[in-house]
């Protein structure tokens, strides 16, 4: 701060009585208030959004009867290899109303680093992930989804050249998202174990919360991951008043356009 000296002359000296200690309250009080108006389009305060990851052939036959039964919209990320081995299954989704996105590496053992691989290599194969998601289901894929928390090749990071090609990215990373949530590194929020208080906490929060949920294989040896499936969208049914349920997509669209609104 600059004060006078005596000689009348500007020099630095102790800061006024009008400090950053009085200013920061009252930015904090105005960051809260705008924080404690955002909602979600149903006023609600938590997102929920399911994710099913790999296109798999139990994906198109166990979820889209339940999923329409209770009204959701959910979020398909597909490998086109695994597609390819249903495409009659998968011909049933055309013109559907879930979201379509692209998962390319899923049938594959990977952890995130590509060993081997370049910059360009990355760039086709995930241009031909969206090719094939245009061609094969008629939609623009908005999304990508991948088990690890960023993409690398030989150990440096490339997730750059994802963020480039789309509009958001579901990644291997686990927690919630909120309001100041990086739609180009979600994180999800997968069920290893099933409660019947799951599910309590969410929507209680007066900030801003978003779930993502994944499903990858249903079909185990002893088949739990399928009941787990659909006791964990029944439940998500029973608190849908107080919840938003939307895919992907369609979330990360609007909190984007929320964030925008109070910047």
């Amino acid at each position: 701060m600059w004060n006078k000296g005596n000689d009348g002359n500007q020099r630095v000296g102790a800061p006024s009585t009008t400090t950053f200690d009085t200013i920061f309250p009252l930015l904090e009080q105005e960051a809260n208030r705008k924080h404690a108006a955002i909602a979600w389009p149903n006023k609600s305060k938590c997102a929920v959004s399911f994710a099913y990851i790999g296109g798999l052939a139990e994906h198109v036959d166990l979820a889209p009867t339940i999923l329409n039964q209770m009204g959701f919209r959910a979020s398909f990320y597909v490998d086109p290899d695994s597609v390819l081995e249903e495409a009659a299954l998968w011909k049933t989704m055309v013109g559907s109303k879930h979201e379509f996105g692209c998962s390319p590496f899923e049938s594959q053992m990977f952890d995130g680093n590509l060993y081997g691989w370049t910059g360009p290599a990355l760039i086709d194969e995930l241009n031909l992930a969206k090719d094939f998601v245009r061609d094969f289901f008629d939609v623009e894929p908005r999304g990508l989804a991948h088990r690890s928390p960023a993409l690398a090749i030989d150990g440096i990071n490339a997730s750059l050249i994802s963020h480039n090609l789309f509009r958001h990215i579901v990644t291997g990373n686990e927690g919630m998202n909120g309001f100041d949530a990086n739609v180009k590194s979600l994180a999800v929020t997968p069920v290893v174990s099933y409660s019947a208080n799951w599910l309590s906490g969410l929507g209680a929060s007066d900030r801003l919360t978003w779930v993502i949920i994944p499903f990858r294989r249903l079909f185990t040896e002893s088949n739990s991951s399928i009941l787990l499936h659909r006791l964990i969208l029944e439940n998500v049914n029973r608190k849908r008043g107080q919840l938003w349920i939307a895919p992907v997509g369609e979330v990360a669209s609007e909190l984007t356009r929320l964030r925008a609104s109070v910047d």
